[in-house]
């Protein structure tokens, strides 16, 4: 079964482990949480306006999540924190298999974690896709936004 969805971002505004490290590296984790399971992608480099979408194929213990970036506005990369979840997971334990594409080395690459989804009367559901998030970009020295919405804004504005 492949499930799809396209979404544009919101902002999420706590500090990452790949921010609090000061460089840009791909931090990745998952926690199971009631009957779902959220994936983070931490010190992600992607385009600097991007709209992502996500594949997930679920194959008995095996969920498998492709994250894409379904489009890039602006011509520019940068630091960014993301993160998925999948939801109506039924109980049991999972290996959940992530990949995403590196601009560093130009290739897709790929993370595994077992999960555990405790049984919470929830029977034999299917898993799907829910809601996504990208936090804005941020320098990584620093941590600090690079492209705040209220830049974005001013700079408009002026040459318009």
């Amino acid at each position: 079964m492949w499930l799809a969805i396209a979404v544009c971002g919101f902002l999420i505004a706590s500090e990452s482990p790949a921010q609090a490290e000061g460089a840009c590296v791909d931090t990745l984790y998952a926690a199971a949480e009631g009957t779902t399971i959220r994936v983070y992608h931490d010190g992600a480099t992607y385009n600097c306006c991007p709209v992502f979408g996500y594949e997930v194929d679920v194959v008995a213990d095996r969920i498998v999540i492709r994250e894409l970036e379904i489009e890039s506005w602006c011509n520019c990369i940068c630091c960014m924190d993301l993160d998925v979840v999948v939801e109506d997971v039924p109980p049991g334990s999972f290996t959940v298999e992530f990949h995403w594409f590196d601009y560093e080395t130009a290739e897709w690459q790929a993370w595994e974690l077992d999960v555990s989804v405790e049984d919470l009367g929830q029977g034999a559901i299917e898993p799907a896709l829910g809601v996504s998030r990208n936090s804005e970009c941020y320098d990584p020295t620093t941590g600090v936004g690079q492209h705040s919405p209220e830049t974005w804004t001013m700079i408009k504005i002026r040459y318009r």
